[in-house]
């Protein structure tokens, strides 16, 4: 069984790649042997199409400043390639020890965005932690077999760059339970499990929850399971059992640390402003930051 580990992963998105309808040291890491970071955080870019980017023609000064308070974590995830966001947020961590989960997030463009993560990381591979292709696909609506396709597509593209470090996609736990050859296709599988949209979940049950998925579907599968986004809301609508606040988020954040001590990602570090709130997401998209408002906002 390949084994992917990542300690103590506890911080997740910063605001900045297609916004989410929410919905490891040396060069060439190996697909069979362990991913080891410690903390990791989400950076994400949002798509000019759809929001405000916060990056300025000339550079990234947003970015930077962001960066003036998870600076100190080890792997930051991205989703995608498009704003320039693999050239500008490696450039914000220059000097730092700061590894990168990349992301290629449109599976009909994976030989592009291959190249552009390529063109960013300047042969450079030690800096990246393991790239996923497309996130919560299948829940989309993709077909399961598109999926499979890029993830292959992508690892080979990524091998012809120098590349040979983890590949996989990211989904949530039910379209992964339904469909675990996506699992099996991946270097290891990747979900997003969010207890709040359960509705009979409280917070304090969080982490139970969460392992019983992950449990569930590591079985199944017999791969590692790590968690890609899990969190609570500081603020929204109440759904069922679940009620968004500052002391239920903390106390979510609270069981899931008490349940893993690794594979597991926190969404998110700031909140996202720039999201709209609506119904299906009890009007919390917005409220999901353990660190508030980025100081770039």
């Amino acid at each position: 069984m390949k084994t992917i580990l990542l300690p103590a992963i506890f911080l997740a998105l910063l605001h900045l790649a297609a916004p989410q309808p929410h919905r490891p040291r040396h060069s060439h890491l190996k697909r069979n042997g362990p991913v080891k970071v410690h903390t990791q955080v989400e950076y994400v870019t949002v798509s000019a199409e759809d929001v405000v980017v916060y990056v300025d023609a000339q550079g990234n000064p947003q970015v930077a400043t962001d960066f003036t308070k998870i600076s100190g974590y080890d792997v930051i995830r991205l989703y995608g390639t498009d704003c320039n966001q693999v050239s500008n947020v490696m450039a914000a961590a220059k000097g730092s020890n700061v590894k990168f989960f990349l992301g290629i997030f449109d599976l009909a463009q994976v030989q592009k965005e291959a190249e552009t993560i390529s063109n960013a990381v300047k042969g450079d591979w030690s800096r990246v932690n393991a790239v996923s292709v497309g996130n919560e696909m299948v829940n989309k609506g993709t077909n399961p077999g598109t999926v499979i396709g890029a993830i292959g597509q992508a690892r080979n593209a990524l091998k012809d760059h120098g590349y040979n470090g983890p590949v996989t996609s990211v989904d949530t736990m039910v379209a992964m339970t339904n469909h675990p050859e996506i699992c099996k296709a991946s270097d290891f599988c990747a979900i997003n499990c969010h207890a709040f949209f359960d509705g009979k979940v409280p917070a304090e049950k969080s982490g139970e929850f969460i392992k019983g998925w992950v449990d569930k579907i590591g079985k199944a599968t017999g791969k590692t399971v790590v968690v890609t986004e899990t969190g609570w809301p500081t603020r929204g609508d109440t759904n069922g059992a679940a009620v968004p606040s500052p002391e239920n988020h903390k106390a979510a954040m609270k069981s899931i640390q008490g349940a893993f001590s690794n594979n597991v990602i926190f969404y998110s570090a700031y909140n996202d402003m720039w999201k709209k709130n609506g119904q299906g997401t009890f009007n919390a998209e917005q409220y999901w930051g353990i660190m508030g408002n980025a100081p770039s906002a």
